[in-house]
């Protein structure tokens, strides 16, 4: 009961969809019937499944990739460097939705498998996240994570951090930070009279959306995250190697700014502030244990969150015959977004089977 009490909690804070959360439980506090309580359940179990199924989209989206790479390479190049089990990758490496497999495609779930092309002619780093399946990271040698250098060991986690459900991309994508600032807006209004103050409240949720939702806001979130993810790995092991590496990091983003383009020159610039910080937190001895990785600053979310509670919670309208409309809904789009999710689910297990048919084949011919 206790675990059951702090994962609805934990559920309950996180930003992810936290405005909508906040209407909902504005309005089942003030109307407190059961028909405000349908509503609002169907309202969270459409905040289950959107995140669920953007994932596996953006997963499937960066199977493509690794499909293309083995499909376009040179018969029997690409090999395996090295492979992460399926229970690391969940426990060390914060794949945590490794562990929530359930349901016809759990069986599926795999590991992760290093590969690389040993032609030398792909140098580049690149991880291709399957939520059901196998999981795929290309590196530019064919060294273990042991024996790697420090430098080719940050690519790969800064790889490795990309799909991990701790902050990688696709957990702080701009798709539903969109949609659940528009969403909170729209139920508030059909439950809701509106005043200065729920105008106010919905100006600012809109501004937040909109701000939290540029690709380079989400880009610089996920690239300060991934940064310190992998500082994280390597300092655990030697603290001074994390330190040199950050110099050189910061000596090359420098040197990169003068022909690089407004755009990165922004998102380096959030690089730079956070691998400072590191630096110094490093060099002043603090444990690696105390900033495990950095955080997007979240709190206008909570603002916004906080003014959409107060105007509904004080201006709910519980006469209007509206809760089975709303109910409908969110339960239409729940089924929606299973449908979505299945169809892609399915192209996920399609690319994930063709990956390891032609790596059979290949390593079935050395």
């Amino acid at each position: 009961m206790v675990r059951l009490i702090g994962a609805l909690l934990r559920f309950a804070i996180e930003p992810a969809f936290i405005e909508l959360k906040a209407a909902l439980l504005a309005y089942l506090l003030a109307s407190a019937t059961w028909s405000a309580a349908a509503v609002a359940f169907a309202g969270f179990l459409f905040i289950v499944s959107v995140p669920n199924a953007v994932a596996i989209f953006e997963g499937t989206k960066s199977l493509w990739s690794i499909y293309w790479i083995v499909h376009n390479s040179e018969k029997n190049s690409i090999r395996t460097a090295d492979v992460i089990p399926n229970e690391v990758l969940a426990t060390e490496y914060g794949y945590l939705h490794r562990a929530f497999r359930f349901g016809p495609f759990a069986k599926n779930a795999g590991n992760m498998t290093i590969l690389y092309d040993s032609t030398g002619r792909l140098m580049d780093y690149q991880c291709g996240f399957n939520m059901f399946g196998n999981s795929y990271l290309f590196i530019a040698s064919d060294l273990s994570m042991k024996t790697m250098p420090v430098l080719q060991k940050y690519l790969m986690l800064h790889e490795i951090a990309h799909g991990s459900m701790l902050g990688g991309v696709i957990w702080v994508g701009a798709k539903w930070v969109i949609l659940s600032g528009v969403v909170a807006c729209v139920f508030g209004l059909a439950v809701a009279r509106l005043s200065w103050f729920g105008g106010a409240s919905i100006a600012l949720t809109l501004l937040v959306a909109f701000v939290f939702s540029r690709k380079v806001v989400v880009e610089s979130a996920a690239e300060t995250f991934a940064d310190g993810y992998a500082l994280t790995h390597i300092a655990r092991e030697s603290p001074e190697l994390a330190m040199a590496l950050i110099r050189k990091l910061l000596e090359r983003i420098v040197d990169s700014n003068s022909f690089t383009s407004q755009y990165d020159r922004l998102i380096n610039k959030s690089r730079v502030a956070n691998l400072a910080g590191y630096l110094n937190r490093l060099e002043r001895g603090i444990s690696v244990e105390k900033f495990a990785g950095h955080r997007p600053t979240n709190w206008p979310h909570y603002a916004s969150a906080c003014l959409l509670f107060l105007w509904i919670y004080l201006n709910a309208d519980i006469h209007r015959p509206a809760t089975g409309l709303l109910a409908t809904v969110f339960a239409l789009l729940v089924i929606l977004t299973i449908f979505a999710r299945n169809q892609a689910v399915r192209k996920m297990l399609t690319l994930d089977m063709a990956i390891q048919k032609m790596l059979g084949e290949s390593h079935h011919a050395i």
